[in-house]
């Protein structure tokens, strides 16, 4: 635990992925889901939902922004957290993240407790 909490890059889990694969299949599959996105124009936006592991979206969060698996420990996701990110200058250029880790939703206020112990 010591390990995962100080370099989580370099845990292996057992009968499971380590960081790395799971940083390389969430990116793949966010750059896939990007990629078959159609075009958002004035008069249709375009809205995809996106629904994953807290782990999965800390790696996207961290790839999103230029960071490796060695700051995996970065973001917070709390259970059942919203975050958006948007493309506001279509779908190949740099996204930006509008809002990250919302958990108002679950009825715990603005600083839900269930983003304290995330991952």
């Amino acid at each position: 635990m010591q390990q995962w909490q100080r370099a989580p890059e370099t845990v292996q889990m057992p009968e499971g992925e380590n960081l790395q694969q799971v940083w390389q299949r969430a990116i793949e599959a966010w750059q896939q889901i990007v990629a078959t996105t159609p075009e958002q124009t004035s008069d249709r936006p375009v809205t995809t939902l996106v629904v994953a592991h807290d782990a999965v979206n800390k790696a996207l969060l961290c790839a999103l922004v230029g960071q490796g698996p060695e700051h995996f420990w970065t973001f917070k996701q709390g259970n059942g957290a919203v975050t958006v990110i948007d493309y506001p200058h279509g779908i190949n250029a740099k996204p930006a993240i509008q809002a990250m880790n919302i958990t108002s939703h679950l009825g715990g206020g603005v600083l839900d407790k269930t983003a304290a112990g995330a991952l």
